[in-house]
């Protein structure tokens, strides 16, 4: 239910508590982190225009009034000094990096304020409604995982209420590296909201931020074909001004453990080519002891992926006893054939095998086996899933070109595993499995078909 009037909020509220902000509010400029935003108005740097619409190619989240959704990212997400592999989405126009926020926050705050909505990446928040309780517009939140850069776009969505029909296109799209580009196709200055909305970046505690804009100050802050751009400390300004290359190789999934048993620094990677033609691949990951050295870049493997196609490898390395002891900081990189950087994943790891006097020797973070991304070209073909979307079930058919141990797992966005279809040793030919649904929650799901080595992912979408 609606409160009819607005709350107070930010520093209006900490006054109330006879409380004072932690850090003065500034018109983009560089926080105490390094932090840097530039945005339209910057004579020097103004970053480029990167509007790209994905109303028609992302998934759409369904998020109502006052809502939020917790989704997974492909990589590693550098923020405020931290690694996030997830996000919250609201339909109040912020998303946060991690899952702490638990409810959809419509009343802006300045930046920074503690207690508030912290790690808030505040790209047009105010009162928002996707739900388009008065408006009848597309009024949705969609979101595309691009493996380089996660993007997450409002699409026509008006203030509530809104008997106008006065709609905001704004997207914001995130980086491996840290850098936050936001962009404002179209932007309603609202006669009924004015200036009411904080645009900025927060840490996780509300003490570290940049505020470009909160209600008013300045005045008229925003307008369509306006972009503010976040580089994280030490990147380009601009976020970097130009697009990145254009990449068919991304990750869709990634991670890096150590066994400290075992000295072994394992990489599991499921990559995937999203063109129509062949493409070379090539996996290497990049360490350094943090206040180091040591530091240098090891080829995890390399190979050929067909369009459409993908390919699940695990490749470790060997952590000799005599390596020093500490926290390191690993990247890994996947290039495409051009050389061009696809996509990173970021983490730090604990490496605690102690010296020990005449003990394993060795290279650090020696490949053990390196891995081969080649796929036959008449590798499975990709499932067939019909009705889809579906109220309760849906049948998804795949074809075995020989002999082969197959794996079908259904996961949710946050990738938790919510059903195994088909778990075992399978015969040539064409086959099928249900996919029953009826105790889950509508959504998006995402299907994994694994037959040997050759990975297939696809949308499942339950509506009901």
């Amino acid at each position: 239910m609606r409160i009819a009037f607005r709350l107070a909020t930010g520093a209006l509220l900490l006054a109330f508590m006879g409380l004072s902000p932690v850090a003065s509010a500034q018109n983009c400029g560089t926080d105490a982190f390094g932090y840097t935003c530039t945005d339209s108005d910057d004579a020097d740097n103004p970053p480029a225009f990167d509007f790209k619409d994905i109303s028609a190619s992302g998934i759409a989240t369904g998020l109502g009034d006052d809502a939020i959704v917790k989704v997974g990212l492909s990589f590693g997400f550098t923020y405020y000094g931290v690694v996030y592999d997830s996000l919250t989405i609201s339909s109040n126009g912020w998303i946060a990096a991690g899952t702490a926020p638990t409810f959809s926050d419509l009343s802006n705050d300045p930046i920074p304020t503690p207690g508030g909505t912290d790690n808030v990446i505040a790209v047009l928040w105010d009162d928002l409604d996707p739900a388009c309780s008065t408006a009848t517009g597309d009024c949705e939140v969609y979101y595309e995982d691009r493996g380089d850069k996660f993007i997450v776009q409002w699409n026509e969505v008006p203030h509530f209420p809104d008997s106008n029909e006065e709609y905001n296109t704004v997207q914001v799209a995130i980086t491996p590296d840290g850098d936050i580009r936001m962009t404002y196709e179209l932007f309603t200055d609202d006669a009924d909201f004015g200036n009411s909305y904080t645009v900025g970046i927060e840490n996780s505690d509300g003490t570290i931020g940049i505020q470009a804009a909160f209600n008013g100050n300045p005045l008229d802050y925003l307008r369509s074909g306006f972009a503010v751009c976040f580089d994280y400390p030490g990147s380009d300004p601009g976020c970097g001004k130009d697009d990145p290359p254009v990449c068919d190789i991304k990750f869709l999934q990634s991670d890096i453990r150590y066994d400290a048993a075992t000295r072994q620094l394992c990489v599991d990677v499921t990559v995937q080519n999203n063109g129509s033609d062949s493409e070379s691949v090539t996996l290497k990951l990049d360490y350094n002891l943090a206040g180091g050295p040591p530091s240098g870049t090891r080829t995890l493997g390399s190979g050929t992926l067909p369009g459409g196609a993908q390919a699940s490898r695990k490749i470790c390395l060997r952590v000799p006893s005599a390596a020093p002891p500490g926290d390191y900081n690993f990247t890994l990189n996947l290039c495409d054939g051009a050389g061009n950087n696809c996509g990173a994943y970021m983490e730090t790891i604990s490496i605690s095998a102690p010296r020990v006097a005449g003990g394993e020797s060795g290279e650090l973070f020696s490949v053990i086996d390196a891995a081969d991304f080649t796929v036959a070209a008449e590798a499975s073909a990709p499932a067939a899933v019909a009705p889809n979307p579906f109220a309760r079930q849906t049948t998804i058919s795949y074809e075995v070109a020989a002999a082969a141990d197959v794996r079908l797992a259904v996961y949710d966005v946050l990738g938790r595993e919510v059903a195994v279809l088909v778990d075992g040793r399978v015969e040539a030919g064409t086959h099928s499995a249900v996919f029953d649904a009826a105790d889950l929650a509508a959504g998006t799901y995402v299907y994994r078909l694994a037959v040997g080595n050759d990975v297939r992912t696809g949308l499942l979408t339950l509506a009901r």
